[in-house]
């Protein structure tokens, strides 16, 4: 869970870093379609992302559940594997940074704006902290030993409640601090700005609702629902590791259309040359997921889609 935590940390930082940047290459007004673009490139390496590395650890063919055990008893798929992967991710980023570091002519991006006073939008995020630390913690420490002896539905109820205190005081507490900093902007610094308290809670909801569906889809499609037909709670048949790879991808791959086709006025293209290519670019991005998909040897079929 540290290592874990860390390699979150590393992204996050990454993340918050490379949005300004990407903004701070060109004019503020089309900073916006810069980050289509950048993002639609970001998805299509989560596109091919999970069907490398499953072609990576588990080889071309698809392996069942029960193929896949066998080849973790014989040794076939070792830690040293998974290991070799996170040193390629941690060398690409040094790459990278040294690339930029050499490079001449980047943007300055740094301001000399001095800072607002915000008191009160201090308090209210040290508030909003310590319910998430609360609400998670309890979480946290109901995965510990002596928790066994609850029921699973009502440890799982209890698990949901704080979940959803922790969501609602997201958006209680930044609702109350974007009418309060509206009526009296003094002490609540960036806050009294709609962008950024609206901005708050438009991007904890996108990213909540992304990275959620990532994270629990895999855990979807290898759930048994179904014990006699061997199905999950979609009506599928239950999913290896290996055998989810494909609808990873597939989810990513509908994130990378809308964002291609959201970065095409980066190119400033003629009015009509604009239109053709809002109907052209989600065809092709579309044809993209379908061909890597194949090429990677996880064919979709249109039922599958």
């Amino acid at each position: 869970l540290i290592v874990l935590f860390i390699v979150g940390l590393g992204f996050s930082l990454q993340q918050t870093a490379a949005n300004p940047f990407v903004i701070s290459l060109g004019d503020p007004a089309t900073g916006p379609n810069r980050l289509n673009l950048a993002g639609g490139i970001n998805s299509f390496g989560t596109t091919i992302g999970p069907l490398l590395i499953a072609f990576i650890i588990f080889g071309s063919a698809p392996l069942s559940g029960a193929e896949l055990n066998e080849l973790i008893k014989t040794g076939g798929i070792q830690l040293s594997t998974i290991q070799l992967l996170y040193l390629g991710v941690a060398g690409m980023f040094l790459a990278v940074a040294i690339f930029f570091y050499v490079s001449k002519n980047l943007p300055d991006a740094r301001t000399q704006d001095s800072f607002e006073p915000a008191a009160k939008a201090k308090n209210i995020l040290i508030l909003l902290t310590v319910i998430m630390i609360v609400c998670f913690g309890l979480i946290f420490y109901s995965y510990t030993e002596g928790f066994d002896l609850i029921s699973g539905e009502e440890l799982e109820n209890s698990r949901l409640i704080l979940s959803l205190i922790s969501l609602i005081a997201v958006f209680v507490l930044i609702y109350y601090a974007y009418n309060k900093a509206k009526a009296n902007p003094d002490g609540w610094g960036a806050l009294q700005y709609p962008q950024l308290g609206l901005g708050m809670l438009g991007i904890f909801t996108y990213v909540g609702v992304e990275v959620t569906i990532q994270s629990n889809l895999g855990e979807l499609l290898k759930n048994v629902s179904d014990a006699v037909n061997n199905l999950n709670p979609l009506g599928l048949e239950v999913m290896s590791d290996s055998q989810i790879a494909k609808y990873i991808s597939l989810y990513w791959g509908g994130l990378m259309i809308g964002r291609w086709t959201g970065s095409i006025t980066v190119f400033n293209p003629p009015e009509n040359m604009k239109k053709i290519l809002l109907c052209i670019v989600p065809f092709l991005a579309f044809g993209v997921i379908i061909a890597v998909n194949q090429i990677s040897g996880n064919p979709v079929a249109f039922n599958e889609i």
